[in-house]
């Protein structure tokens, strides 16, 4: 499991798979010494009590961001409308649909706007 694990943290840089696996095998020797029976009363407790603070953090973050996940849902929902209009050859699309095309994705969290930029060339 120690192999696995080093493989997994070293996906990108293998070359740092020996060192990390070593480690690795240290940080797991030394709690063998403790027995099987010691490690599971105070290892499961921990990794309860992790789990436990994860799932607050996790929920903590979701409550604190969704009105800026809303809105972000919102802004894309109303930039595929204007693309099924700048795209659809029996629709009219204006300048000022080209300029809220702009706009929302000038407001949106994603990081490449190149898409959104396609759709704003040449109004008809």
């Amino acid at each position: 499991m120690f192999y696995a694990l080093g493989k997994r943290l070293t996906r990108k840089r293998s070359k740092r798979l020996r060192g990390v696996f070593i480690t690795l095998v240290l940080f797991g020797f030394v709690p063998s010494f403790f027995g099987f029976r010691g490690l599971v009363a105070h290892v499961y407790p921990a990794l309860g009590y992790l789990r436990l603070i994860s799932i607050g953090v996790i929920a903590t973050g979701w409550f604190r961001r969704r009105g800026h996940m809303s809105a972000e849902a919102q802004r894309r929902l109303r930039l595929q409308v204007l693309a099924d209009r700048r795209l659809d050859p029996r629709r009219k699309f204006t300048q000022a649909r080209a300029d809220e095309i702009r706009r929302l994705s000038s407001e949106s969290k994603v990081p490449n706007a190149e898409p959104h930029a396609v759709l704003i060339i040449d109004p008809a």
